[in-house]
C-alpha cells in the first residue's frame, strides 16, 4: 500500500518537474485558446466584404446580467444589415476576441479554458448560430449574445452564412480566408 502511494506521488512530481522544461526549451506555451492574431489583416479583409449580409456595428454592454452568478454577465450586440433580395432567416457569424497583446481569448468563459497541461491548446473561435432572425431587404437587425468582456478588448467578425425565407443557403466567399487569418494562420500551404 505504502508503495503505490510512493509510486503515484513520484509521478506527480515528475510530472510538474518536466512541465516548466517544456517553456525552458525555447517551445511557447499558451493557455487554451491564446494565440497570436493578425487584427490589422483581419480589419483589411473584412473591409474588402461585399457578401449581401454583412455587421455593420459592433457593442459590448457591461454588466446586462448583475444577479447572475456567471462570469458572462456582459453582452455583445451584432448590428446585421442585410443587403440582399430575399429575407434572411438565420444566419452563422464568426467571432474571434482578443486582448490588447491581439492574441486571441474566449468570447465567453467557460470552466474547460484553464490551461492545457501538454503547453499546446487547440485553436478555436467562436460560431454564432441565430435560427430564428426575420431582416427583410434593405434592412438591419441586432442580435446579441452573452459575452465575458474583462476578457478580451476587441472582436472581429464575419457572416460566414445565411439562409433566406426560401431555404436558399448563400455561404460568404471570404470564409475559408477570414477562418484562416482568425485561427492565427495554422496551415502551411506547400505546392
Amino acid at each position: 500500500m505504502k508503495n503505490r502511494w510512493f509510486v503515484r506521488m513520484l509521478a506527480v512530481l515528475l510530472l510538474c518537474a518536466l512541465l516548466p522544461a517544456s517553456s525552458l526549451a525555447g517551445e511557447e506555451i499558451y493557455y487554451f485558446n491564446e494565440y497570436p492574431v493578425d487584427v490589422d489583416a483581419l480589419k483589411a479583409l473584412e473591409q474588402g466584404d461585399s457578401f449581401d449580409v454583412r455587421v455593420t456595428k459592433k457593442v459590448v454592454t457591461d454588466n446586462v446580467d448583475s444577479t447572475s452568478k456567471t462570469v458572462n454577465r456582459d453582452m455583445l450586440s451584432l448590428t446585421v444589415e442585410n443587403k440582399s433580395e430575399k429575407t434572411v432567416a438565420s444566419l452563422v457569424i464568426l467571432a474571434v476576441a482578443y486582448n490588447k497583446e491581439n492574441k486571441s481569448k474566449g468570447l465567453q468563459n467557460f470552466i474547460t479554458e484553464i490551461v492545457s497541461f501538454t503547453g499546446r491548446a487547440k485553436r478555436t473561435i467562436s460560431t454564432l448560430a441565430f435560427d430564428t432572425v426575420s431582416i427583410a431587404p434593405g434592412s438591419f437587425t441586432i442580435v446579441s449574445v452573452p459575452c465575458w468582456h474583462s476578457n478580451f478588448t476587441g472582436v472581429r467578425v464575419l457572416v460566414a452564412q445565411y439562409t433566406d425565407s426560401e431555404g436558399n443557403t448563400y455561404t460568404n466567399p471570404l470564409y475559408p480566408e477570414w477562418q484562416e487569418l482568425a485561427l492565427g494562420s495554422p496551415t502551411i500551404i506547400l505546392d
